[in-house]
């Protein structure tokens, strides 16, 4: 027996969907925060080392990690408001890094 296009059994698909869409965004822009948190303690950690220790370089190598794992997921964002939020923090992370390289 094949389905209506417009049965309810369709309709509770499609919520499942969105529901489905709206969790993977939120564990996506969760990931990020963490990944933005992160590279920013890394630079604070960063800050208490030598200009020229090893692991000052580590945690500047550490922290550059983070915003490629960060750059690699701005594609899954599609609300302007999440896009803004990854933007900002990629910024501000950017513009530490360079600042302490």
């Amino acid at each position: 027996m094949a389905s209506k296009p417009y049965s309810p059994e369709c309709a509770v698909v499609r919520d499942r969907l969105s529901v489905a869409r709206r969790f993977s965004a939120n564990v996506a822009l969760a990931r990020v925060r963490g990944l933005l948190d992160i590279g920013m303690q890394l630079l604070v950690t960063a800050k208490r080392f030598d200009r020229d220790s090893r692991l000052r370089a580590n945690c500047l190598d550490g922290a550059r990690r983070c915003q490629s794992r960060v750059e690699e997921d701005t594609w899954k964002f599609q609300k302007p408001s999440e896009i803004t939020q990854v933007t900002a923090g990629l910024d501000r992370l950017n513009d530490k890094i360079v600042a302490l390289g």
